[in-house]
Protein backbone atom coordinates (compact mmCIF):
# COMPACT_ATOMS: atom_id res chain seq x y z
CA UNK A 1 0.00 0.00 0.00
CA UNK A 2 1.55 2.90 -0.80
CA UNK A 3 2.14 5.58 2.25
CA UNK A 4 -0.01 8.88 2.40
CA UNK A 5 2.68 10.82 3.74
CA UNK A 6 5.83 11.97 2.84
CA UNK A 7 9.19 11.46 4.98
CA UNK A 8 10.07 13.62 7.51
CA UNK A 9 13.66 13.86 5.82
CA UNK A 10 13.88 11.86 2.58
CA UNK A 11 16.35 9.10 2.88
CA UNK A 12 20.04 9.87 1.57
CA UNK A 13 19.86 13.74 2.56
CA UNK A 14 21.78 13.46 5.54
CA UNK A 15 24.62 10.96 4.68
CA UNK A 16 24.27 13.69 1.00
CA UNK A 17 26.23 16.24 3.79
CA UNK A 18 29.32 16.29 6.20
CA UNK A 19 27.73 15.71 9.52
CA UNK A 20 27.97 19.81 10.91
CA UNK A 21 29.47 21.12 13.74
CA UNK A 22 26.67 22.88 15.92
CA UNK A 23 27.73 26.08 18.44
CA UNK A 24 25.64 26.84 21.54
CA UNK A 25 27.03 29.51 23.57
CA UNK A 26 30.30 28.67 24.76
CA UNK A 27 29.84 24.82 23.41
CA UNK A 28 30.75 23.32 20.44
CA UNK A 29 29.03 20.16 19.31
CA UNK A 30 31.63 18.27 16.17
CA UNK A 31 31.61 15.24 14.79
CA UNK A 32 33.82 12.79 16.85
CA UNK A 33 37.25 12.45 15.39
CA UNK A 34 38.89 9.29 15.35
CA UNK A 35 42.35 10.08 14.17
CA UNK A 36 42.46 12.62 16.83
CA UNK A 37 44.24 11.47 20.47
CA UNK A 38 42.50 14.05 22.39
CA UNK A 39 39.15 12.72 21.42
CA UNK A 40 40.61 9.00 21.92
CA UNK A 41 41.17 10.09 25.13
CA UNK A 42 38.57 11.40 26.35
CA UNK A 43 36.61 8.55 25.02
CA UNK A 44 38.95 6.59 27.82
CA UNK A 45 38.69 8.48 30.61
CA UNK A 46 34.86 8.29 30.49
CA UNK A 47 34.91 4.50 29.91
CA UNK A 48 37.30 4.76 32.88
CA UNK A 49 34.50 6.54 35.15
CA UNK A 50 32.77 4.17 37.53
CA UNK A 51 29.31 6.02 36.84
CA UNK A 52 29.72 5.22 33.13
CA UNK A 53 31.30 1.44 33.63
CA UNK A 54 27.82 1.10 35.76
CA UNK A 55 25.42 1.75 33.07
CA UNK A 56 27.66 0.86 30.10
CA UNK A 57 28.05 -2.17 28.54
CA UNK A 58 31.50 -1.57 26.37
CA UNK A 59 35.03 -1.73 28.32
CA UNK A 60 36.91 0.52 26.35
CA UNK A 61 40.52 0.85 27.78
CA UNK A 62 42.61 1.32 25.12
CA UNK A 63 42.90 3.78 22.05
CA UNK A 64 42.28 0.64 19.18
CA UNK A 65 38.80 0.28 21.29
CA UNK A 66 38.32 3.97 21.34
CA UNK A 67 39.18 4.51 17.84
CA UNK A 68 36.51 1.56 16.46
CA UNK A 69 34.00 3.50 18.75
CA UNK A 70 34.38 6.44 17.61
CA UNK A 71 34.43 5.17 13.97
CA UNK A 72 30.83 3.72 14.29
CA UNK A 73 29.39 6.93 14.62
CA UNK A 74 30.66 7.99 11.60
CA UNK A 75 29.11 4.66 9.56
CA UNK A 76 25.61 5.49 12.02
CA UNK A 77 25.69 9.28 9.89
CA UNK A 78 25.93 7.34 6.70
CA UNK A 79 23.25 4.67 7.67
CA UNK A 80 20.99 7.67 8.74
CA UNK A 81 20.30 5.63 12.36
CA UNK A 82 22.82 7.98 14.86
CA UNK A 83 24.17 11.02 15.65
CA UNK A 84 26.89 11.85 17.71
CA UNK A 85 29.02 14.63 18.34
CA UNK A 86 31.61 15.32 20.68
CA UNK A 87 30.88 18.27 22.87
CA UNK A 88 34.28 20.60 24.10
CA UNK A 89 34.42 23.66 25.83
CA UNK A 90 37.85 25.97 24.59
CA UNK A 91 38.85 23.04 22.95
CA UNK A 92 38.78 20.15 25.43
CA UNK A 93 35.82 17.19 25.13
CA UNK A 94 33.37 17.85 28.04
CA UNK A 95 30.86 15.26 26.85
CA UNK A 96 29.20 13.82 24.39
CA UNK A 97 25.22 13.69 22.94
CA UNK A 98 24.13 11.69 20.62
CA UNK A 99 20.73 11.05 18.51
CA UNK A 100 20.03 7.42 18.70
CA UNK A 101 17.67 5.02 16.53
CA UNK A 102 16.90 7.91 14.15
CA UNK A 103 14.21 7.18 12.32
CA UNK A 104 12.66 9.76 10.59
CA UNK A 105 9.91 8.37 8.75
CA UNK A 106 6.57 7.96 9.58
CA UNK A 107 5.19 4.85 8.80
CA UNK A 108 1.84 3.87 7.67
CA UNK A 109 -1.16 2.73 9.59
CA UNK A 110 -0.78 -0.69 8.21
CA UNK A 111 2.63 -1.40 9.67
CA UNK A 112 2.28 -4.13 12.31
CA UNK A 113 1.59 -2.22 15.37
CA UNK A 114 4.39 -2.38 18.42
CA UNK A 115 7.04 -3.47 15.72
CA UNK A 116 10.29 -2.63 16.95
CA UNK A 117 11.52 -1.58 13.43
CA UNK A 118 8.03 0.14 12.87
CA UNK A 119 7.23 2.66 15.31
CA UNK A 120 3.87 4.83 14.40
CA UNK A 121 5.22 8.76 14.11
CA UNK A 122 9.11 9.45 13.35
CA UNK A 123 11.28 8.77 16.56
CA UNK A 124 14.88 9.54 18.05
CA UNK A 125 16.52 8.52 21.47
CA UNK A 126 18.51 11.58 23.01
CA UNK A 127 21.51 10.96 25.09
CA UNK A 128 23.69 13.22 26.61
CA UNK A 129 26.57 11.62 28.53
CA UNK A 130 28.70 14.21 30.26
CA UNK A 131 32.07 12.52 31.60
CA UNK A 132 32.72 13.08 35.77
CA UNK A 133 35.25 16.39 34.90
CA UNK A 134 32.28 17.81 33.19
CA UNK A 135 29.81 16.95 36.33
CA UNK A 136 31.91 19.11 38.28
CA UNK A 137 31.80 21.93 36.49
CA UNK A 138 27.82 21.60 35.56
Amino acid sequence: MPRSVAPIVRRGSLRAIAQPALIAADLLLRPWRPDDDGDVAAVIAAFADPEIQRWGARDIRDADRARAWLRRWDTGWAAETDACWAVARDGVVIARVALRRLDMHLHSRSDPPHHPKTPQRPSVDVLYDPPRVSRTVG
